[in-house]
């Protein structure tokens, strides 16, 4: 890739087209250059990690804009970044850092205002007792309670996956109609490109999933 004069213009540009390959390079000489980036562009170049398949990368640069929202006294960006974190340590495999990392996004928005940050974390904590532990009552009450936040405060991402998350625990109680009714409906938005690439990823991901084991 040849050089540009302005890596982190260039990387910004790339994160818009989804050119995560680009954007990882561009942002980590921009980092470089520069002595470091803003916390967004820390959260980017983890963004472009992550779809790169460098997960190392990625937690590195979002611990690295955690810390800086933290001292900052961001604290609602502060719970996303490390809710995020919570989902890249699951995935590595690292599951009590991971529940240590959606402790302190839990601990960082107790005393905030109601936000739409309350609901993703709602969001995680339904996966979490979807996922991890079978309770899909549970799951299912964090899911409604994720789906009013969308609905208050206009997250349309949020609207979708909470939506489909409803569905999914419907099915794994054992209500297939309405719960492959919510998920049909979620699946609407994210074929049709109204959500961003993440969002459409997990819906994508968890419809599959959820036909896969019902033989659909």
């Amino acid at each position: 890739m040849a050089l540009t004069a302005n890596p982190l213009t260039a990387g910004r540009e790339a994160i818009a087209r989804h050119a995560w390959g680009e954007a990882f390079e561009l942002l980590r000489e921009a980092d470089t250059e520069n002595g470091g980036l803003e916390p967004a562009d820390l959260e980017a170049l983890g963004e472009a990690a992550w779809w790169t398949a460098r997960l190392d990368e990625c937690i590195a640069a979002r611990e690295r804009a955690f810390a800086l929202h933290h001292g900052g006294g961001n604290r609602r960006a502060a719970a996303l970044v490390a809710m995020s974190l919570a989902k890249d340590y699951y995935a590595k495999g690292s599951s009590s850092i991971g529940t240590a990392w959606v402790n302190r996004a839990d601990r960082l928005l107790a005393e905030e205002p109601e936000s739409v940050e309350h609901g993703w974390l709602e969001r995680l904590q339904g996966v979490i007792a979807l996922e991890g532990r079978g309770d899909y009552e549970v799951a299912l009450e964090h899911a409604r309670r994720a789906f009013e936040f969308a609905r208050r405060f206009g997250d349309r991402d949020l609207e979708a996956i909470a939506l489909h998350d409803q569905g999914r625990a419907l099915v794994m109680q054992g209500d297939v109609e309405a719960g492959m009714a919510m998920i049909d409906e979620a699946t609407a938005p994210a074929t049709s490109g109204e959500l961003g690439p993440m969002s459409t990823a997990v819906i994508y991901c968890n419809t599959i999933t959820a036909c896969k084991e019902l033989a659909d």
